[in-house]
Order: C-alpha cells, then structure tokens, then sequence
C-alpha cells in the first residue's frame, strides 16, 4: 500500500527531541537552495526563502546550519531569506533571538517575519528585530469592501510600515483586495 504519511510538525518535533535537528535541517536547506537554484533558470533574480522553526533557533545553530547549506549550494547569502512564523519570537529569549538574527543580517541574509496577525507576537519586540520584510498573513485581509475592516488593515500597515520597508500581504485573491490595498 502507500506509504505512511507523518505531520511535518510531529517530525520536526522528533527531530529535536532525538537531538538531529541541525543534520535534518542541514539535508532540509540542501534541498531547498537546489531547488530554488534550478527555478532561478527560469525566474532570474528570485530569492531563496528558508524556514527556521523556534526550536531550532534556540539551539543556536541555526544561522550557522544556513550558511553551511549556502555555502555548499553555492548561493551568496544576499539571496537567501530567513522566514520565521510569528510564534519563533514568542518564545524565545530576546538575547538569543536578537543575536542570531542580527548575525544573520549582518552576514548578509534578509530576516522576513511570516504570517503577521496570527499570533501574538509583542510589536516591542518586532520593532528591535533586523527585518528586512513583514508578511501578513491571509487572515487579516477582509474578503469584502466594509470601509471599518479596511480603516484596520490600514492602521496596521502604517505601523508596520515603521518597523520594516516592505510588506507583503499574503492571499490576495481578487482585484478589489489589490485596490484596496
């Protein structure tokens, strides 16, 4: 029959109890910059986008398990972009979540914050973090042309717009969303 079929999260989390997060991440990154290295023949200048859970940048190897994969891959550190879901600096120490990522941005790599408005991330917090970009996620934009939805999207974009240059919103699916945006 077919195979079984695991969660990602479930493999993840065993990956970390088992202490074979940096291996299976490192295997992970490998695979992703190969992949994006072959899109970027037909899409020229695109960047490469790699996830790092909250459990794996609180080993503190994480940046380093990145630049390891760049480096074999041979992608300059310009074109790689860390993504981290709204819940990695939730719950981590400020000391360690700042350093990595400003380690991280000062090699080169742009740091993204994904899926903004699903959790509960501290906007202090989100303000000292090198950002590069800011994502929403999907949930914050309305489906419909209610002016109050819309005057709330715009508050939070003239926020974010002073922590980070650029934001992107994820799940547009019509042209009105795009207007309104």
């Amino acid at each position: 029959g077919p195979a079984a079929r695991l969660p990602v999260d479930r493999v993840l989390a065993a990956s970390h109890r088992l202490g074979l997060t940096p291996a299976f991440a490192e295997r992970v990154y490998d695979l992703a910059f190969a992949d994006g290295l072959r899109l970027r023949s037909v899409f020229p200048g695109c960047l490469l986008n790699v996830n790092v859970s909250r459990e794996f940048l609180s080993t503190g190897l994480a940046i380093d398990t990145v630049l390891r994969s760049a480096h074999r891959c041979q992608v300059p550190l310009s074109e790689v972009v860390l993504e981290l879901t709204e819940d990695v600096a939730a719950g981590l120490s400020g000391d360690l979540l700042f350093s990595e990522l400003r380690r991280a941005a000062e090699l080169g790599m742009q740091v993204v914050i994904d899926d903004f408005g699903r959790g509960e991330t501290s906007l202090s917090l989100l303000r000292r973090l090198p950002l590069a970009a800011i994502k929403l996620d999907r949930s914050l934009l309305p489906s419909g042309t209610d002016e109050r939805d819309w005057e709330f999207v715009e508050g939070v974009l003239a926020l974010l717009s002073k922590i980070t240059g650029r934001i992107i919103a994820e799940g547009v699916e019509d042209r009105q969303q795009s207007r309104s945006l």
